[in-house]
């Protein structure tokens, strides 16, 4: 359902059938402002045109990832990510749909727990300086890492190139995360109640955590870090 914030009674538009179960992430093309992209827990990503009010006919392309859709969007102008509840990690390719039933898969990566030795995947998001980043973390570790996601012939995990967010949110599992428009400032939001700012500087060596209080939850202390030579992000 989407409505117009300036007459929010009234909705424009209703897709109501087209999934089956909780939509959980949505985002729209990043060059095409009628292309609208849902994820859901029935397991499916669908694709819309939203100059189109008749549901059947807007729905494009649907992509069956097979697992309960925890992130989707969009990687390039003609691919989309899914990412599952159980961190089942697809790349699919649109650019020749023209309302398939089916969309195709071009890469699996499959469980990406074992292949970045992590316990959860916390999204994936993508900057103009680094290409796309997957957040990854563990619950032994108090770190947070963003493992690159590059392409040549085809996309590949950089876990050699890792960006570490040393300290992260102190072992508590990282929820969400997001880059500023400048692409310099990534935040991070965790279990422990607290959002946290992590900006690039030049010395890439260096790391440090700035502590952080929350209303209803009293500061943790953290552990000196030493350097390490992955981290590029500094928390202001």
């Amino acid at each position: 359902m989407a409505r117009d914030s300036r007459a929010a009674a009234q909705p424009l538009l209703q897709y109501i059938e087209s999934h089956s179960d909780d939509v959980t992430d949505l985002s729209f093309h990043p060059s095409q402002p009628s292309c609208l992209l849902s994820g859901s827990t029935d397991g499916l990503v669908n694709l819309y045109d939203t100059s189109i009010g008749d549901e059947d006919d807007a729905l494009v392309q649907v992509f069956n990832h097979g697992s309960s859709i925890a992130h989707a969007g969009f990687l390039s102008d003609h691919e989309t990510f899914a990412l599952s509840h159980d961190e089942i990690f697809s790349i699919y390719d649109f650019k020749n749909s023209s309302h398939d039933e089916d969309g195709d898969m071009t890469q699996h990566f499959g469980d990406l727990r074992p292949q970045l030795q992590c316990d959860y995947v916390v999204d994936l998001v993508s900057s103009k300086l680094t290409g796309p980043l997957l957040g990854v973390g563990s619950h032994s570790a108090r770190d947070l890492d963003l493992v690159p996601l590059s392409r040549q012939t085809a996309w590949a995990l950089g876990a050699s190139s890792t960006i570490r967010l040393l300290g992260g949110h102190g072992g508590e599992v990282v929820r969400s995360m997001c880059l500023s428009p400048d692409d310099e400032t990534i935040f991070t939001a965790g279990e422990d109640g607290l959002i946290k700012a992590w900006r690039t500087f030049g010395d890439e060596s260096n790391a440090t955590e700035i502590k952080a209080s929350s209303p209803d939850k009293k500061r943790k202390k953290h552990r000196s870090i030493n350097n390490d030579e992955r981290a590029r992000f500094k928390p202001y």
